[in-house]
């Protein structure tokens, strides 16, 4: 996957990227719920450790959210996605699909 881009990556190029497919290699640090029944998968490029904030959400459909549930925290994912719009100092990726 030498095309997947990192999240430092994806920040840089956010806005050039909307609305494009992209793929992004990233450490999971883990997923919440919404109150609309998607789930949000918080990524970065190193693992978490202390009070940080994700930079790039994946954000899961009600139907996809048992995909995101296979993702353990801290563990390196592979995922495709459509570049959505930024929104309190993250970039969300919309109809994510898990590559690996």
């Amino acid at each position: 996957e030498s095309d997947a881009l990192s999240c430092s990556d994806l920040i840089d190029k956010a806005d050039d990227l909307m609305g494009t497919e992209i793929t992004i290699k990233a450490i999971s640090w883990g997923n919440n719920g919404t109150t609309t029944g998607e789930t949000q998968m918080s990524l970065r490029d190193e693992k978490l450790e202390g009070m940080q904030k994700a930079h790039v959400v994946a954000v899961f459909s009600e139907a996809d959210t048992a995909a995101s549930e296979g993702v353990e925290k801290d563990s390196e994912v592979t995922i495709k996605a459509t570049v959505g719009e930024q929104a309190y100092g993250a970039v969300k990726l919309t109809n994510p699909t898990i590559v690996k």
